[in-house]
């Protein structure tokens, strides 16, 4: 065999050598929490994520959940620390713990590669909600911010409220406490209370997400027209009010109106009371009051408060109890005061019984958490406002004090 061969045969040989090494550096091994299956599609995002240690590998799967990612790769490149176990471990973590991840996924599978020094990890997610869900979390934090973002959806009545918190306490973050709030604060869309249940992921923890459902008594096209009833009816009646700044008169005025306009509906208070059905028909809400005309003491307190807003006056609900049985009614302010005013509990009277009076006056019939609501200003008599407005006072419109004695004489 001449040189020249013996070389070519010598460099064959090496080359050969070479190849069979890295052929083993490329050697590979798989790890799955569960059986792989293979999701790979056009959407999937062919930018490689990179990272150097189990923190910023936790972080690169957490990017690829957020994103919707079903396939991704990840570099470990000048990795510090076990990349086996720690590609275990953050699979886990972000699947069981992260509150995105507890949310969104059904269970991930991962390759790893090792090449040369390096690492490749090919994660393949598998998701219990739609791209569109995971986009649609709000990230809020502080009770305000719940409220907030809780007042937006009940008012456009949409079903879900997917929220992301990075402090969530279930006390002060209760959202049925925050729903019952934004209904009595904003009577323009309570008409009806609606079903509300909360998925917390995951099950503990400080950071979590709230998925909030709602459920509401008609189809959303039902309850926006609804809405739209209620404003061109309280629209009305706020024309028909004095043009004047005197709270005290228009408080009257608003009183009266209501008084005129709707009908305490008996049947609806019997219904609930004898056969213990939920207190949740039109007849309690500011659409039996203002559109249909008929309502109990929650309707009239929502359609007070509603004309009190149009006008500036500040006003509130108050759910307490009437002669032992559930009852809502208002307390508004005049003159820096404020006082409770039941315009149901008057209408069925025919009278002024509880029109204005303070916390000493509603006491003979009513109970309520006084914590809550203080009013210690002396009772105003509805002849004094008329009297003051110039108006002659009738003798048949004379406030019987509560306790059954002699009306205030002017």
């Amino acid at each position: 065999m001449s040189l020249k061969t013996l070389c070519r045969v010598a460099s064959t040989a090496l080359a050969l050598a070479f190849l069979t090494g890295c052929s083993m550096l490329l050697a590979r091994e798989v790890y799955e929490e569960s059986p792989h299956v293979e999701q790979r599609n056009d959407d999937s995002d062919a930018t490689d994520l990179v990272a150097a240690s189990e923190s910023s590998l936790k972080n690169a799967i957490i990017q690829m959940v957020r994103t919707g990612m079903t396939e991704g790769t990840i570099q470990l490149l000048r990795y510090q620390g076990d990349p086996k176990r720690d590609l275990l471990n953050a699979v886990a973590e972000v699947s069981n713990e992260e509150p995105i991840g507890k949310y969104a996924v059904y269970y991930m599978t991962y390759d790893l590669t090792q090449v040369l020094t390096n690492y490749h990890v090919l994660i393949s997610i598998k998701y219990r909600c739609t791209p569109e869900q995971i986009e649609s979390i709000m990230q809020t934090s502080g009770r305000t911010g719940l409220k907030d973002l809780l007042r937006e959806t009940i008012s456009s009545y949409e079903p879900v409220l997917t929220v992301e918190m990075p402090y969530y306490d279930e006390t002060d973050y209760d959202p049925h406490a925050l729903l019952r709030e934004l209904y009595f604060e904003n009577p323009g869309f309570a008409l009806g209370y609606p079903e509300l249940a909360v998925t917390l992921y995951p099950d503990n923890g400080l950071r979590r997400i709230a998925e909030i459902d709602l459920k509401y008594k008609y189809p959303q096209s039902v309850m926006l027209s609804r809405v739209d009833a209620v404003k061109r009816s309280a629209e009305k009646l706020v024309v028909l009010l004095p043009f004047e700044r005197d709270d005290l008169r228009l408080i009257l005025e608003i009183h009266d109106l209501l008084a005129e306009n709707i009908d305490f509906d008996f049947d609806a208070e019997a219904d609930a009371r004898f056969t213990g059905k939920t207190r949740s028909g039109d007849a309690w809400t500011i659409y039996g009051a203002l559109v249909l005309g008929r309502a109990v003491g929650e309707g009239y307190a929502l359609a007070f408060k509603q004309l009190c807003d149009a006008l500036s006056i500040p006003c509130r609900l108050v759910s307490g109890q009437l002669s032992g049985e559930e009852h809502v009614w208002n307390i508004v302010q005049a003159g820096g005061n404020w006082y409770h005013m039941d315009v149901a509990a008057d209408d069925m009277e025919g009278a002024y019984s509880w029109f204005l009076r303070n916390d000493n006056d509603m006491r003979v019939d009513h109970h309520w958490d006084e914590a809550d609501f203080v009013c210690e200003t002396e009772s105003v008599p509805v002849e004094t406002i008329r009297k003051d407005a110039g108006v002659q006072p009738d003798t048949d419109d004379a406030s019987p004090p509560p306790d059954g004695g002699e009306p205030d004489n002017p």
